[in-house]
């Protein structure tokens, strides 16, 4: 897979992440949340009020230098998934209750990842 490809699973799974979210979130909670991953496994996960500071927490706790924001939300719950197997997969979830997000976090991972290898890898409600 080329990275251009990539890039553009990326941008998909975030994109389809963030329209999931959008219709299963019935409340949002007051402070932002948000995930970096930099594609070799590492993540990170930020909250805070303002957006701009989760983000900053999301790639600061992300750790390595190829870390970048993948999805942002102020949905009351937040998980994400990711496999290691045939490259880096990974897919985000946002919704009101945790069990939704974390089905919404393996639905996307597994979209493209091989069958059955995404595992939850962190999740959060606020």
């Amino acid at each position: 897979m080329t990275k251009s490809m990539k890039t553009i699973l990326v941008s998909a799974l975030a994109t389809a992440s963030i329209l999931g979210a959008a219709m299963s979130a019935p409340a949002a909670a007051n402070s932002f949340m948000a995930f970096a991953v930099d594609m070799k496994g590492n993540v990170g996960h930020g909250k805070s009020p303002n957006r701009a500071t989760a983000r900053n927490f999301a790639l600061s706790y992300c750790g390595a230098q190829g870390c970048r924001v993948v999805d942002v939300t102020k949905a009351r719950c937040h998980a994400l998934a990711h496999s290691f197997r045939n490259g880096y997969w990974y897919g985000t979830g946002t919704a009101g209750d945790m069990g939704t997000a974390m089905g919404f976090a393996l639905d996307f991972c597994a979209q493209n990842a091989p069958a059955s290898s995404c595992k939850i890898a962190y999740k959060h409600c606020q």
